[in-house]
């Protein structure tokens, strides 16, 4: 079972995205299916290296993948 916290964050978090405005909107959420494709198109680079991603670019490569 999760505790209460971790269950209303996740419900309430797409809810509260509009207050990480400014500098702080890269740590908005992203719907699951975004990282999906995002992770499957990173997948395919020939760079076994690791990349961080914030969120603008994590959309961008969803948008790839479309």
């Amino acid at each position: 079972m999760m505790p209460f916290c971790c269950a209303w964050i996740l419900k309430s978090g797409p809810r509260l995205d509009w207050l990480l405005a400014g500098r702080l909107r890269r740590f908005r959420g992203l719907l699951g299916a975004d990282f999906g494709r995002a992770m499957a198109r990173d997948a395919e680079r020939d760079d076994p290296a690791v990349h961080p991603y914030h969120r603008d670019e994590f959309s961008a490569l969803a948008r790839a993948a479309s």
